[in-house]
Formats: structure tokens, sequence, C-alpha cells
């Protein structure tokens, strides 16, 4: 019975959104304020029911393997595992989709305020707070088992690979500072990542499964430094590259939020660019390739993810040229023409963004923002 509710409030999610569980009615009749709280119950309801059933399963799945033995490492299909492989993801579901609705609401989003209303909100907050470190605490562990075996069905398999997108949504979305537990979290997600393979059970590469968990990784200092330091860096490079070498195909706005990821860590941590010189060499390389496809039509993406994915490898290119030395710099951008067919692009795009009449109000937004941090690049 339980797991036919959770199938159901997944499915009215997945249509409504959650802000079904939140619904808080205007102020129009003397029924408002018993409605009010009814609905502050059922999404406290909801979400604590969601966030006990998560850790009772990663429980599960924990205890059953959670020694070093290849025989109990990969989380095999049976009886004891078919119901977290089966009812996890739509607990997590449910919980990113919960999670996106407490971003808008404490943005203020149209939501009628009062102190019940913000308690309420407090304790499904602490609740998501408390699921996700013992999320952490099992992507560890996998973590651990996996430096040892190297095995990747450790990775891919619904309850890590669905823990660890959750877990990469909460990252993005929460305001709490990150701590020692979480960051530790972040080279399962940069392993899964460095995969480069398919994710068995949704047939999507890796780094579109993910999704969220990539976006912010590289905006809290915390985060980033745990991300560089696993190897996020060369993981993001290896995927940029297989991009537009054509031999991965995602789509724009995940190359957008990967070209996004490199384009924060070179802003704030020039640094971490000298010391990982070829790394970033071959970064510039790629956006330049990429700059020069897109330019010539040779990538075939919508107007609008055209036109943000362009903004954000030029202005990429325009950091890297800046903070890498003059022998790197001329090493990708002397050889066989590159610099003109790639100031071409510049050019061209410049001319794009002035008149394009496709791009919505929304990606214009995002263009705008990038294309202003590169024009003052000096």
């Amino acid at each position: 019975m339980l797991d036919l509710s959770l199938t159901l409030t997944s499915i009215l999610v997945r249509i409504f959104s959650a802000s079904w569980l939140f619904i808080v009615p205007p102020p129009s009749t003397p029924l408002t304020e018993r409605a009010t709280k009814t609905s502050k119950r059922f999404a406290l309801l909801v979400v604590h029911v969601v966030c006990t059933e998560v850790r009772l399963m990663i429980d599960t799945a924990g205890d059953l393997h959670g020694d070093n033995s290849s025989s109990n490492s990969v989380i095999m299909e049976n009886e004891a595992t078919s119901r977290p492989r089966r009812m996890l993801p739509l607990c997590f579901e449910i919980l990113e989709a919960v999670i996106g609705v407490l971003v808008k609401m404490e943005g203020g989003d149209g939501i009628h305020e009062d102190d019940g209303f913000w308690k309420s909100i407090d304790s499904i907050r602490l609740a998501l707070t408390e699921t996700f470190g013992a999320v952490v605490a099992f992507l560890v562990e996998r973590m651990e088992i996996y430096q040892i075996e190297e095995n990747w069905a450790i990775l891919d398999n619904p309850i890590t690979a669905f823990s660890m997108r959750a877990l990469g949504t909460w990252i993005a979305e929460s305001p709490t500072e990150p701590t020692s537990d979480f960051t530790s979290a972040i080279p399962l997600i940069v392993a899964f990542l460095n995969g480069d393979r398919l994710v068995s059970m949704a047939e999507v590469h890796a780094v579109e499964f993910l999704g969220p968990a990539l976006t912010n990784l590289s905006c809290d200092e915390a985060f980033r430094i745990a991300f560089v330091d696993s190897g996020g860096v060369q993981a993001c490079t290896k995927v940029l590259s297989a991009t537009v070498s054509g031999t991965l195909n995602v789509s724009g706005d995940v190359v957008a939020s990967i070209v996004g990821v490199v384009l924060n860590i070179v802003v704030v941590d020039a640094a971490c660019v000298k010391v990982l010189k070829g790394v970033f060499e071959e970064v510039l390389g790629t956006c330049v390739s990429m700059s020069r496809l897109i330019e010539s039509d040779g990538w075939k993406i919508g107007a609008g993810n055209k036109m943000v994915l362009q903004a954000q490898s030029i202005t990429l290119s325009v950091f890297l040229v800046r903070v890498l030395d003059e022998v790197a710099v001329r090493r990708v951008l002397m050889d066989g023409g590159v610099m003109t067919s790639w100031s071409r692009a510049l050019v061209t795009f410049y001319e794009r963004w002035l008149n394009e009449p496709e791009v919505s109000e929304s990606d214009e937004e995002n263009v705008d923002e990038v294309v202003a941090v590169s024009i003052r690049v000096d």
C-alpha cells in the first residue's frame, strides 16, 4: 500500500510539479486557515515519509553489500534489493521536485508567508539535510569499494546512480554551507562522469543522467576544490572533446552545463589553470573547435542552445587566452589558420547575437550576461 501511494505521488508530482503539495489557497473564504494548515501537514507528511523510506532503503542496500569482497560489492538484483531498485528512483524524483519548489518559495514566488508556514519549511529542510547526509555516507562507501575493484556496475545501478543525481540536485539548490561529509561524495560523481559510458537503466550518457549534479559543483569553493582535486576538469575536458569530435551525442544544454562548470573554475581560480596547464590548453583547443563548428552550422542544435553555447565557449576561450602562457596559446591558435577561422566565429556570433529573432527571452538574458563578461575581458 505504501509503495502504491509513493508511486501515485511521484506520478502527480511529474504531472503537476511538487507545488501541489504546498498549495496555499488565497485568503478569500473562511476555510482558508483550515485549508492552509491541511496543505502544510500534507507536505510535511509526504516529505517525511519519503525521507524515511529513502534512508531505510539505502541502509538496506549498504548492509547487504557493505564489505569489499567481489561477490558482494555489486548491488545485485535479488529479493532484498528489488524494492530499493524499484522505489528509490521514484522517491528521489519526489525529493528533487520538492527541492525545486523550496527554492522558488524561498525566493518569494507567490507565497502567503506566516510563521507556521516557514516552520513547516524548516522541518522539511531538516529532514532533507539528514536524508542526504545518509545518502552521502552510502555513496562514500560505494566509492571506497569502486576504488578497489574498478567495477562499473558498482556505480551503474539504480540505487547508486539515482542517489548521485539526487545528491547533485541537493548540492546545487541547498543554501546550507558544504561540509566535509558532503564534499567527500564529489569523487564518486567525478568517477561516474569519467566512466564515459551509457547509464544502463536510462540508456543515456552519464553526463546527461547526472544533470544538476554538475551545474553548481564549481561555484562553491569547497565543492570546487574537491571537484578539481578529484579530476573533474579532466573528466569535463574528455566529455567536451568527445562531443566536438562527434563520438558523443548529448544535448546542447548538457554541453553548456559542462562548459559552465569549467568556466567557473577558470574565472575564480586562475592558479588552477596554471597547475593544470596541459589540460586547459586542451580545453582551449576544444572550445575554439566548438566555436568554429557552431559558426559553420556543423552542429545541429536549436537556435537558443546554439547562442548560449557559443557565448559560453567564446567566453571560456577568451579567459583561457588571458590566463595561459603565450607558448600554450600559440600552440592552439597559430596552427593552420585556426586564429582566422576562430576570429570569424567571434565576429559572426556577435552579429547574430544582435539580430537573432528566434532566441527566447531567458536564453537572451543568458547570452547577454555571458557576452558582457567576455567584453569586459581585457
